[in-house]
């Protein structure tokens, strides 16, 4: 279970003798953080150099309640954008309820892990984990989507027609991880009670998505 608004995303330098916090809050106010990478390709919004972060998943509490939250205005499903140096926002690619991804496909429950490949496409993982606890099917399906790198500021916008280019790639066990290799393909690692795959790897090219196809 995730506190509403207490992640953050810090700031360290690496160097000879280790790692060195810089600026400890550098964006506050997250909920499970999950994921994140650099986008290296600018598009008319996002600079080159532009952070995204995988966030608002479920199931989310406020601090010291002990209830759930389920209000949708409440969740914030969304791969957030930042200026990694200032923490200033820029922006984000909206996956909750009634943004053009949810429209299209589902409200993603958990995002959990993102890459951005070296076209400047997005991909983000779901994790639908909002009853953990639960032995029955998931509120929804886990899968990994693609978001093309020509539909970042349209989405950005909430115009709809930035979501018909998304592709995604159902996988059985929850996607808890993802990162972007130098040849274009994307790996992602899965879990979960309900992973077929006790725990995989899987390297996924844009013909994957292209097919929807989730190799062995």
């Amino acid at each position: 279970v995730y506190l509403q608004g207490e992640a953050f995303v810090s700031r360290a330098r690496l160097h000879q003798h280790g790692a060195e916090v810089q600026v400890k809050r550098l964006v506050d106010g997250l909920t499970s953080a999950l994921g994140i990478d650099i986008l290296r390709r600018a598009t008319s919004t996002f600079p080159a150099g532009t952070a995204f972060i995988a966030t608002g998943g479920r199931p989310i509490t406020k601090k010291g309640a002990s209830e759930l939250i389920s209000d949708p205005a409440m969740i914030r499903q969304q791969a957030l954008a930042f200026d990694p140096f200032t923490g200033e926002r820029r922006g984000a690619i909206p996956l909750w309820a009634g943004s053009p991804i949810a429209e299209k496909f589902n409200v993603l429950d958990q995002p959990n892990g993102l890459a951005i490949d070296r076209d400047g496409d997005v991909y983000v993982g779901d994790i639908p984990n909002s009853n953990p606890d639960a032995d029955g099917a998931p509120p929804g399906p886990s899968a990994i989507y693609r978001i093309p790198h020509a539909a970042l500021d349209a989405l950005n916008a909430h115009d709809a027609h930035g979501a018909q280019s998304v592709e995604r790639i159902l996988v059985p066990g929850f996607v808890n991880g993802a990162t972007a290799a130098a040849d274009g393909a994307i790996f992602i690692v899965s879990c979960s009670r309900h992973d077929p795959a006790r725990g995989g790897v899987y390297r996924l090219t844009r013909e994957d998505f292209a097919e929807g196809r989730l190799p062995e």
